[in-house]
């Protein structure tokens, strides 16, 4: 790896996930996403520091470099005040300079309405090829009430899912 920090925040998957796609003769094509949380800014917590983790920025050209890189998928604590909306909009900006697509699964500093307003919810899930990612709030660790029927009646309807996420 490029430098520790990768080996600490981020998890690189690049294994046999497909993406169908009609244009390319095999009709499969590999792809890779990346994992990361807890990426804000400076860990000193009297820092007044926005936007994304400098050394993990530091590895943008890294990411991008990776073959068939489609997206990312940030696991919480993109920045340290959910309620802040400046924050949110200089974690957005560093996340754009990624050029790939992404999605945030809300940490305890990310919940309010801000991320609501921004993300609309705090569980869903979607499909990639035959690939099914589910995205929980895991914010009381513990999954229940509505978020649990969520989860059960998701992992049910995916029967076509040839990984689960």
């Amino acid at each position: 790896m490029k430098n520790g920090f990768l080996n600490i925040l981020l998890i690189l998957i690049s294994f046999s996930c497909s993406k169908v796609e009609s244009d390319f003769p095999s009709n499969q094509i590999a792809y890779s996403f990346l994992v990361a949380g807890h990426v804000y800014g400076s860990p000193n917590p009297n820092a007044n520091e926005f936007g994304l983790y400098p050394p993990f920025k530091e590895d943008f050209n890294y990411i991008q470099e990776f073959p068939n890189m489609y997206y990312a998928i940030f696991t919480g604590d993109v920045v340290r005040s959910g309620s802040n909306q400046a924050q949110w909009d200089s974690a957005l900006i560093d996340i754009d300079q990624l050029g790939i697509d992404y999605h945030i699964a809300a940490g305890n500093h990310d919940r309010g309405e801000v991320f609501l307003d921004n993300f609309g919810l705090y569980y869903y899930s979607f499909m990639e090829g035959n690939d099914l990612f589910v995205i929980l709030n895991s914010h009381q660790w513990n999954i229940e009430g509505d978020q649990k029927e969520f989860l059960i009646n998701t992992l049910e309807e995916a029967d076509s899912a040839q990984n689960v996420f």
